[in-house]
């Protein structure tokens, strides 16, 4: 069985709005400060043609780590004819379960925020080079 481990630093968010990516990274949501990525661990790989390729794994957000599952659009593809790949991904999460809560204020004031998070993922798996050898 195949497996990856990756993390994104969460200071990398961009929502298009600079403010709401700083409320984001703040203590009170992210905490940037505590915890600077968000870790996905991948434990089921598919390794042949099907309809709907998934990936299962892990995801670890503000130290609470929960199953994920990723659909992917295709299982690879070639990179710049270089080895390396471009694999895209995407799935939903509750951001409840990551302890990621809006403050009552933002409640009250008649916005509602959707527990349900999609994620995109667009990741290219860089071929390792050969190392030299002394």
């Amino acid at each position: 069985m195949a497996s990856i481990d990756g993390a994104v630093g969460v200071a990398s968010i961009d929502t298009g709005d600079r403010r709401r990516d700083a409320r984001l990274c703040a203590e009170d949501f992210f905490d940037v400060e505590q915890h600077p990525t968000i870790a996905v661990t991948a434990v089921s790989l598919p390794v042949g043609p099907c309809d709907t390729p998934t990936v299962r794994g892990t995801m670890t957000v503000r130290g609470a780590s929960r199953p994920l599952e990723l659909h992917l659009d295709a299982l690879a593809s070639p990179v710049d004819g270089n080895g390396d790949l471009r694999i895209r991904a995407n799935g939903v999460v509750n951001r409840r379960e990551f302890g990621l809560e809006w403050d009552p204020a933002f409640a009250a004031g008649g916005l509602v925020i959707d527990d349900r998070v999609g994620l995109r993922l667009d990741i290219v798996v860089v071929r390792p080079t050969a190392v030299a050898r002394h």
